[in-house]
């Protein structure tokens, strides 16, 4: 085939792309043509797994039929779609992000981002169609036990390599070099012309992390999932990039420590997993968190950081408090239980102006608003207490010394006024808490104009109560 020939072909490809991502919205509201966009990015990923000439062109070639990938399966997942015509993208999907790169190293190398990006793109959204419980094979194959078994691992497989590829030695390449081109920019010295990793990148891991961890058949394979991530230190990697947080600010960000919001998610996350929980205890994660610059901007915030709180930082502070620090504080409190308690309740007493601050938020009054991130961090520091308090009267008998789990300063002492705090807002007419509560992305936009939000809220709210009631019932039995 001439040149003139593939040039045409190209032109033709990038069209095609264009009318994918301008129109296919509109495609994938036919369940039939829906089978057709799978087989489609199937082609694509498969022509992308072959082998082609070293000519730029042919790059070309690669990069508009991952776009192409890229935009069909997106309104795919959109779309809800589900079956084994969608399951089975998977393995191409992966197939070929590994065939021109072995991971995000070989891509920061060969100055490939952009098109590795765009693959795993392409194998994230593939990951969705996974969520659910069912992973039957191709409906022309018979699905006969020992196939349905076969099949079942051979998927888990594929998802325990892109953990170890992805997230374990993919975490700790993108952190790497993150803080590589930082300490090369303060130390002025010249960066070549590349595209430079970035918050995209730590958000494409984490996302994918995730993923997986949403899936209900995580239970199968999540031992094995924890030994890889130990193995390839993606949790301490977590840790390293919050620790230098407050370094990686620059334009890009807003001048902004996003990365801190992103290592906390990402910690939180890990932390869900038994294994890999105890093993970030054993490490002394908390006590980590605590020398953080980050972590001492919140505690010396005057009044602490609140949600709606407009203060310079003060929102991504917050993020790093509520969405981060508290979630990661519960998490290893559950996955350690008693022998961590002191320590956990040692940590939070380091917040006393959070404490203060939300025990004192929930007043129904005309100007108070409310939001999902405040009922979830009052739900959370509610647990808390309550697992504290069960583990302080059980004292010696779950081997803990009543006197090193310290009461919640701050909070505690006000459950009585929080209870009834919060109890105002849930007695509140649905029309009426809905115009307290306020949206603060698009997904919680979406979610208000279907009350799924004041629903979300409700539920938070009232998970708090509970936590603070029956503490109180059991305090006065004993």
């Amino acid at each position: 085939m001439s040149y003139d020939t593939h040039e045409a072909f190209a032109g033709v490809l990038r069209s095609f792309r264009n009318l994918c991502i301008e129109h296919a919205a509109f495609f994938v509201q036919d369940s039939s043509v829906r089978i057709t966009m799978a087989h489609i990015i199937q082609r694509c990923l498969t022509a992308n797994s072959t082998p082609y000439p070293t000519e730029q062109i042919f790059d070309n070639l690669l990069q508009s039929r991952a776009e192409i990938a890229l935009a069909l399966i997106q309104r795919l997942v959109e779309a809800h779609a589900h079956g084994s015509d969608f399951r089975n993208l998977l393995v191409p999907a992966w197939k070929s992000a590994l065939y021109r790169n072995v991971g995000y190293e070989a891509a920061i190398t060969n100055d490939d981002l952009h098109y590795w990006r765009t693959t795993l793109c392409t194998v994230l959204l593939a990951l969705q169609f996974h969520i659910g419980s069912g992973w039957k094979p191709l409906a022309s194959v018979s699905s006969t036990p020992g196939e349905l078994l076969k099949h079942t691992e051979h998927v888990i497989s594929e998802i325990i390599d892109i953990v170890t590829v992805v997230i374990g030695n993919g975490l700790t390449s993108v952190v790497t070099a993150i803080l590589d081109q930082k300490q090369a920019e303060m130390q002025h010295r010249s960066v070549k012309e590349t595209i430079d990793v970035e918050v995209k990148d730590i958000t494409l891991v984490l996302n994918t992390l995730e993923t997986v961890l949403r899936m209900s058949r995580l239970p199968e394979f999540s031992n094995q999932m924890s030994e890889r991530l130990l193995s390839t230190g993606a949790p301490q990697s977590a840790i390293r990039l919050y620790l230098f947080s407050h370094l990686l600010t620059d334009i890009e960000t807003g001048n902004e420590p996003i990365y801190a919001v992103l290592a906390t998610r990402l910690m939180v996350s890990f932390s869900t997993l038994q294994q890999v929980a105890e093993e970030m205890a054993v490490e002394g994660v908390m006590s980590q968190v605590l020398t953080a610059r980050v972590t001492q901007a919140i505690q010396k915030t005057q009044d602490g950081v609140g949600h709606l709180d407009q203060r310079p930082h003060c929102p991504v502070l917050y993020s790093t408090w509520s969405g981060g620090i508290l979630p990661l504080a519960l998490n290893l409190l559950h996955a350690v239980r008693a022998p961590i308690a002191a320590e956990i309740s040692t940590f939070i007493n380091t917040f006393p102006e959070q404490l203060r601050r939300i025990s004192a938020g929930f007043k129904a009054k005309p100007d108070e608003f409310i939001t999902l991130a405040a009922a979830k961090e009052v739900a959370a520091l509610s647990l808390i207490s309550f697992v504290l308090d069960d583990y302080r009267q059980a004292g010696a008998s779950v081997g803990v010394d009543p006197t090193m789990v310290l009461p919640l300063a701050g909070f505690d002492e006000h459950k009585k006024s929080v209870v009834e705090d919060l109890k105002e807002l849930i007695g509140l007419k649905m029309d009426v808490l809905k115009a307290k509560i306020v949206p603060t992305s698009e997904k919680e936009l979406a979610w208000h104009r279907e009350d799924k939000l004041v629903e979300k809220v409700l539920a938070e709210l009232k998970s708090a109560v509970l936590c603070l009631e029956t503490e109180a019932m059991d305090g006065d039995q004993s």
